[in-house]
């Protein structure tokens, strides 16, 4: 069994890891009881040191037994940092969503981790407030957590949502002449990126991106008839809205 860290301050999430650990049912500080003990897999265990001072044993016991014991000092000078929101609890993958951490014990705060993924632009504006912007990820939940010199905070879930596709809900004008040349109006949303506007098919020229609510572009020529009119960008291809072709 191993420990991580083997030093330090009383509220520092530790991981023991080990082999058939996935019934633990407390893990102990001298005569300590630890707390939020988490059994993640087998192999580890998770847990808050509780409060305490000097060296001590540390031990887990499972609903098979109990563990070998393993050497543990309190590191003195502070307390480690808490974490008791996140503002906003929600992003997109790309990342690059500015975040507010509220907790305790902040001042000097030194890293945020994403779900193992580092945050940039720290800025800590106080012992109980934090500043920082997301990384890009996988969508999912993960645990945020904050780091000073004192140890390692508790977690607070965030949320990486999948950017969705781009939508249309209308064009304009909605018809044109069978040689192309027309020059349209898409209106929808998530529009920014656009790359291509397909007319039944067939790709338009001179596009425009002029917000995440508006491109425009130059109809192909087509034969007569109502054909379905979609954009794509990286998130994705639209639903399509109707353009017909004329004779003329």
């Amino acid at each position: 069994t191993t420990l991580s860290p083997s030093s330090a301050a009383a509220g520092t999430t530790v991981s023991l890891t080990g082999t058939d650990m996935s019934n633990a049912v407390s893990v102990r500080f001298g005569d300590t009881e630890a707390t939020n003990v988490n059994a993640v897999s087998a192999t580890l265990v998770t847990c808050t040191v509780p409060a305490g001072s000097g060296s001590v044993k540390v031990s887990y016991r499972t609903t098979t037994g109990a563990s070998n014991l393993k050497d543990f000092t309190y590191s003195g000078g502070g307390s480690a940092p808490t974490l008791s929101s996140i503002n906003p609890n929600n992003g997109t993958t790309a990342g690059g969503t500015a975040c507010t951490l509220t907790g305790t014990n902040l001042t000097g705060t030194s890293s945020v981790s994403f779900g193992g993924s580092a945050a940039t632009g720290i800025v800590v504006d106080s012992s109980s407030q934090v500043r920082c912007t997301s990384p890009a990820k996988s969508a999912g939940a993960i645990s945020v957590t904050a780091t000073t010199s004192y140890g390692t905070s508790n977690g607070v879930t965030y949320t990486y949502n999948a950017p969705a596709s781009p939508t249309l809900s209308a064009i304009n004008p909605s018809s044109g002449t069978t040689s192309g040349g027309t020059a349209c109006t898409l209106t929808g949303t998530g529009l920014t990126g656009c790359s291509a506007v397909s007319f039944g098919g067939t790709a338009a020229t001179g596009i425009v991106v002029d917000s995440s609510t508006q491109v425009r572009c130059t109809s192909p020529a087509k034969t007569a008839g109502t054909i379905s009119v979609t954009a794509t960008n990286a998130n994705g291809t639209s639903n399509g809205v109707n353009y017909t072709y004329s004779g003329g």
